[in-house]
């Protein structure tokens, strides 16, 4: 999957300069009268014209301009290359471009200097389009699984409807009920994983990388994704542990006047107590064990809320996003 197409910014803007650089640089070829170089400039210009709108065919169309392009061309061009360093990378480029300049006539080399800012210009495209394709990979595989635990979820609710209208135990009920209770709480919890773990990572991939090293960092996004599934494992596992604790502290409330204010979602213990309960439908919610049953729907509702907000609870396990995020903070302090 192509991510830095013509549609991508920085690959137009790079383009657009680039673009600029060859109009120069054939304008100059034409008044030279020089055929042999205006030959060379028209080979670079049909490669630039008719390439896919790469990364790196845009970077080797830039280095052969460079290459023969005339010193009073350089001047502007690198004048705009330097300026764009400062402006992505500008801890790297004070202790490159400034050091450099301060030598004034100290055998700087206009052409040589001019190449080198775009390798590094280069090398730092080539990291963001890199770490998007990470990125990307990543809510990928987090959207399709969430989309397979959606259908697998949906298409066990309609079993359930067809068996409870082919059966009339009360047993069996119970049990429909409880594997549609799992799968709901599987799926709240994953989702809210998922979302506690996107936000992560576009916040990682909006931070400044400048002054760091970006191939490690890299190689920590590519490597890491094993301690990431275990994040998600937690989050998908943490309503069973908000369960238990619904059971544990039902009864909690706060006295306001003559009312008694209830925190948590209410449970009943047996079929008797549901107050939605019918002759011929056994509770109105779903089951996690004989007779234990969400009160109202109400009480369901405010479970599924908790229960995704459980999900972010996967933060609580170190992983490759925490060890990348804090060395970011650490290594580019915030203002």
């Amino acid at each position: 999957m192509a991510l830095f197409t013509h549609k991508n910014v920085i690959v137009d803007e790079f383009k657009f300069k680039v673009g600029q650089l060859l109009q120069t640089v054939e304008i100059y070829a034409r008044e030279s009268g020089d055929s042999v170089y205006l030959d060379k400039v028209k080979n670079i210009k049909l490669r630039f014209q008719h390439n896919d709108e790469t990364l790196e065919e845009l970077c080797y169309v830039e280095k052969e301009l460079i290459g023969i392009a005339p010193e009073s061309c350089l001047i502007k061009y690198y004048a705009q290359i330097t300026s764009r360093y400062k402006e992505v990378l500008p801890k790297e480029a004070e202790m490159y471009i400034t050091k450099n300049e301060n030598n004034g006539e100290n055998g700087f080399n206009l052409k040589v200097e001019t190449f080198y800012i775009s390798i590094l210009l280069h090398k730092y495209y080539h990291f963001l389009e890199n770490k998007e394709k990470v990125i990307s990979q990543y809510k990928l595989l987090f959207g399709l699984l969430l989309l397979i635990i959606f259908v697998i979820s949906g298409l066990s609710f309609l079993l359930s409807i067809l068996a409870q209208s082919a059966m009339n135990s009360t047993v069996t009920h119970l049990i429909i009920d409880l594997a549609l209770l799992i799968i709901l709480m599987i799926c709240a919890g994953y989702f809210g994983a998922v979302i506690s773990i996107v936000r992560r990572i576009q916040g990682i991939a909006e931070k400044s990388v400048d002054g760091i090293n970006r191939e490690e960092l890299l190689l920590k996004l590519t490597n890491g994704k094993w301690g990431i599934f275990l994040s998600i494992v937690l989050g998908t596992l943490s309503p069973f542990v908000l369960l238990i604790l619904i059971i544990t502290l039902q009864g909690l409330s706060v006295k306001s006047g003559d009312h008694d204010i209830m925190f948590l979602p209410q449970l009943c213990f047996h079929l008797s107590q549901c107050t939605a309960n019918a002759p011929d439908q056994e509770g109105t919610a779903m089951s996690i064990l004989y007779g234990l049953r969400f009160s109202t729907f109400k009480d369901l509702a405010e479970f599924i809320l908790l229960s995704i907000a459980s999900g972010f609870s996967e933060r609580f396990v170190p992983d490759v996003l925490d060890r990348v995020s804090k060395e970011l903070e650490k290594k580019i302090p915030t203002s």
